[in-house]
């Protein structure tokens, strides 16, 4: 191993490094945070704006509520951008790429609970990455 490597362990962050509008809830209510939960919040976020065009989250308190609620407004405008009927928009022959499964990831994300969030292993296991076979939304 070099001398520049470093084992990967287990650190609880302290301070902020980031814009506000990726942080994830824990660190608006001023919690101790582990840089690889909160880095799959982050991923959520630009997910949903590559999705949806616009930040998920106009305050914290937004942020802090998540998309739990079906009446938030980040959650309606998933909606109205990958289900409604858009569900099985954009998918390829192996059965990746559906707007469904996007949005199933982005929710993943963007659990305010931070032991409900994937792993980046997991991420990369989605359907809508990886095709059939991979995790996301039941198509009927």
């Amino acid at each position: 191993m070099c001398s520049l490597c470093i084992e990967a362990t287990t650190v609880i962050l302290l301070t902020l490094h980031f814009s506000l509008d990726y942080a994830g809830p824990e660190i608006l209510r001023g919690e101790r945070y582990y840089g690889k939960e909160q880095d799959v919040w982050a991923f959520g976020v630009v997910a949903y704006v590559l999705l949806v065009g616009e930040c998920p989250f106009m305050t914290a308190a937004e942020a802090q509520e998540g998309l739990e609620s079906p009446f938030a407004n980040a959650s309606i405008s998933l909606d109205e951008r990958c289900g409604d009927g858009k569900e099985r928009e954009g998918e390829e022959a192996d059965g990746g790429g559906a707007m469904g499964d996007a949005a199933a990831l982005v929710r993943g994300c963007l659990q305010v609970d931070v032991a409900e969030r994937p792993t980046f292993d997991k991420i990369l296991q989605c359907r809508f990455l990886v095709g059939d076979g991979g995790w996301g939304i039941d198509h009927q």
